[in-house]
């Protein structure tokens, strides 16, 4: 009986790290940090076609986002045409000019108490967006951009949702009325 207890601990554990190996293989090794996203932006210069669509959202992640499900549907309609696009091509969408070796990193959380200073750094058409997604959700946008200068290759629409990175690139565009 006692040989029986130990068997059945010793599987126990062997399920219980199983299972931790599993979460911990579904986390990003980017920080949900300014410092993880510019990070993440140095890795994406070298990225395929292939590990960009990676960080296309499923319905699920558009509901993680959106506080209403016909907007999630809408943003999940909205990603699937931008990813078709992707499919066809044999280099990166991520595009960096030469010379543009540092990144800057925007960061906006939806009902934040800096929500208003943030969104002067995102391009106007979130407005059509920001108050269609739940409160807390933090939202970053990247820019590639030579030494000392502000402004260069900028790409937005990126979001840690359900313990993932997704990237919807200017997702405002699918609200258009």
């Amino acid at each position: 009986m006692q040989k029986l207890n130990y068997k059945i601990n010793f599987l126990i554990l062997a399920l219980w790290a199983m299972v931790s190996a599993c979460q911990s293989q579904s986390q990003s090794k980017y920080a949900n940090t300014k410092e993880g996203v510019t990070q993440m932006a140095q890795d994406l210069r070298k990225s395929s076609p292939s590990d960009i669509k990676k960080m296309a959202p499923t319905m699920d992640d558009c509901k993680a986002i959106m506080t209403d499900e016909k907007d999630a549907q809408t943003l999940y309609d909205y990603s699937l045409k931008l990813y078709e696009q992707v499919d066809g091509m044999s280099e990166s969408p991520i595009r960096v000019r030469e010379g543009q070796t540092e990144v800057l990193v925007n960061k906006i959380t939806i009902g934040g108490e800096n929500m208003a200073e943030e969104q002067k750094e995102f391009s106007g058409g979130f407005k059509r967006v920001f108050d269609k997604m739940k409160k807390g959700i933090t939202m970053y946008e990247f820019n590639y951009v030579e030494p000392g200068k502000t402004s260069g290759r900028r790409y937005d629409g990126l979001v840690y949702a359900n313990n993932k990175w997704i990237f919807v690139p200017k997702m405002w565009r699918g609200f258009r009325d």
